[in-house]
């Protein structure tokens, strides 16, 4: 995954090289041979390939310092964890928020994490929406959801509150904007938690109601927001850490109703921006937004034509706080301001240690963890760093073949799961 908005707003101020990699053995030959590129830092933006990378650095002796985000926590806290303690002195690690930063001091309270927000272009994207409400007719009013259609993201929820909602604004309705496919940026074909939502809206006897706008890219998608006159995010997903979607809408004008979840109570002020809802579990024991509360502010904010006002007016004063000229020159003075010591490669010092070798930089609950919950705790990085070479060699994951050559199935790890599990509540400060 790579943040090419903020690459793009980046360029503005120094130079920026892309370099793409078709196929994942690219990444081998590119830091095999990035000494050439003569660059002061390399960013690197990709959940899959920090850990890769960070050992190809110690592997090929690179001297080059690493910029490197912390985007989300739970999916990837493998990845973190094991690329702790390759982490140098003269790297930059930022998280996007407080919340961000504060899932990854659990793992190590030893980091110097430095928080650097998602930015935008806020005057742009306030000079679209406001010529888009200049020709909008006023016959709906309309609440949209911005994002990928996802579980997690608490779309179902958000439809379960549309029933009181409709009843008691006649003329409400939802758009829901993002891929249909969930993944990537295509709306075919249809992904099955689609076609679930559709069918959950014609028992709603919603049809009529709600729309799937599919995928907007670009301008498009501040265009598609600027028609609407509500945003709701009612993400439970755990890999949140912060939702661009608040700062996007906020850009637009539109007061947010968000969970209070992540770092939305970051972003959104109750009652001046718009408004934090509670979670609670339901009938699976899964969270979701608190749907009768959700529903009421909803409804509060449509039929309150005053209030509605004064929440654009500060969502709009609130977000300037991300945009991209207050932001970025912070980002710039760090990166002069880091003085870069070149350290000597030392991948014969660390090949044959375990990551539990480094127990000292792991907080203790990090380290129990580590030491009983991974897959890799028997692991050095020397076979770490083969296992990874292996994969982006041959472009597929490596299978458990048994001595015969037949595929030998793993043992149920029920104990692992369970301390898997606590761990990623623990990181998601719940």
């Amino acid at each position: 995954m790579i943040n090419e908005n903020f690459l793009k707003l980046l360029s503005r101020h120094v130079n920026v090289r892309i370099i793409p990699l078709a196929k994942a053995d690219d990444l081998i030959t590119e830091l095999k041979n990035i000494e050439k590129y003569k660059f002061d830092y390399l960013y690197i933006d990709s959940f899959s390939f920090l850990l890769k990378s960070f050992l190809l650095r110690e592997k090929f002796g690179i001297t080059v310092p690493f910029i490197c985000t912390i985007h989300t926590i739970a999916p990837w806290s493998f990845n973190y964890i094991y690329a702790i303690p390759l982490i140098r002195k003269y790297d930059i690690v930022f998280a996007p928020s407080m919340y961000a930063r504060q899932s990854i001091l659990r793992i190590s309270d030893k980091l110097n994490v430095h928080v650097v927000p998602y930015m935008l272009d806020v005057n742009h994207i306030e000079n679209i929406a406001a010529d888009v409400r200049k020709k909008r007719c006023d016959k709906y009013k309309i609440i949209s959801f911005l994002g990928r259609i996802v579980e997690g993201k608490g779309i179902g929820s958000l439809i379960s509150c549309m029933p009181d909602v409709v009843k008691k604004v006649k003329n409400a309705r939802l758009h829901i904007i993002g891929p249909l496919s969930s993944v990537g940026t295509t709306d075919l074909p249809k992904s099955t938690y689609v076609k679930y939502l559709e069918r959950k809206i014609n028992r709603l006897n919603l049809k009529d109601k709600i729309r799937f706008l599919g995928v907007r890219l670009g301008d498009n998608k501040y265009r598609a927001l600027a028609s609407t006159d509500l945003f709701v995010n009612p993400t439970v997903a755990k890999e949140e850490t912060f939702s661009i979607a608040n700062i996007e809408a906020l850009s637009c004008s539109l007061p947010v109703i968000a969970t209070d979840w992540a770092a939305n109570n970051e972003i959104i002020k109750h009652g001046r921006n718009g408004y934090i809802t509670g979670v609670k579990s339901n009938r699976k024991e899964a969270k979701e937004i608190d749907i009768e509360k959700a529903s009421f502010v909803i409804t509060k904010v449509l039929n309150d034509d005053k209030l509605r006002v004064g929440l654009r007016k500060n969502a709009i004063k609130s977000v300037q706080t991300y945009d991209y000229k207050r932001i970025m020159p912070v980002f710039i003075k760090l990166l002069k301001k880091r003085k870069i010591k070149e350290e000597l490669p030392r991948w014969n010092s660390i090949k044959n240690k375990m990551p539990l070798d480094f127990k000292d930089i792991f907080t203790k609950d990090a380290f129990f963890f580590i030491n009983f919950g991974s897959e890799f705790r028997a692991s050095t990085y020397n076979s770490l760093f083969q296992k990874m070479f292996e994969k982006l060699s041959s472009g597929r994951s490596s299978k458990n073949i048994s001595g015969d050559g037949s595929k030998k199935k793993r043992p149920p790890t029920p104990f692992v799961d369970s301390i898997r599990r606590e761990f990623i509540s623990y990181l998601t400060l719940k």
